[in-house]
């Protein structure tokens, strides 16, 4: 049975994690916690999307196993992957100590992955209008 209700909570979370990357690029933080907030967002959009249908979350943070399991319903821009592999990269990478961090995203990338993270989010919260 679908539930829109959740799927919504689930967005209203991925916006909080949006915003907070905005606020701390444009404060100048450092670019490994804004990868992880921006990977938050797009993992909690792409969930929200199954739970909409009624689908139980898959327990994964791949963002590519999460793209793909939503794009059963709603197709994404093609181009967004790369940026996807990324952030995932980004979130497995540099979330805690010894787990390969290897190096500091740039500010280019992080900005594309802002502006990904955005398009995702709009896409999502259209769908469920």
């Amino acid at each position: 049975m679908p539930n829109k209700k959740i799927a919504e909570e689930w967005l209203e979370l991925a916006r909080h994690n949006l915003d907070a990357a905005r606020i701390l690029f444009r404060e100048k933080h450092f670019n490994d916690v804004i990868g992880i907030e921006l990977h938050q967002s797009i993992e909690k959009c792409l969930k929200a999307i199954p739970v909409f249908h009624g689908r139980s979350v898959l327990k994964t943070h791949d963002l590519i196993v999460l793209l793909s399991n939503a794009e059963e319903y709603l197709r994404f821009r093609e181009d967004i992957k790369y940026s996807l592999e990324s952030a995932t990269d980004y979130y497995v990478e540099n979330r805690y100590p010894g787990g390969g961090f290897k190096s500091m995203p740039s500010d280019k990338e992080i900005r594309e992955l802002i502006e990904v993270a955005e398009y995702i989010y709009d896409f999502v919260k259209k769908y469920f209008n």
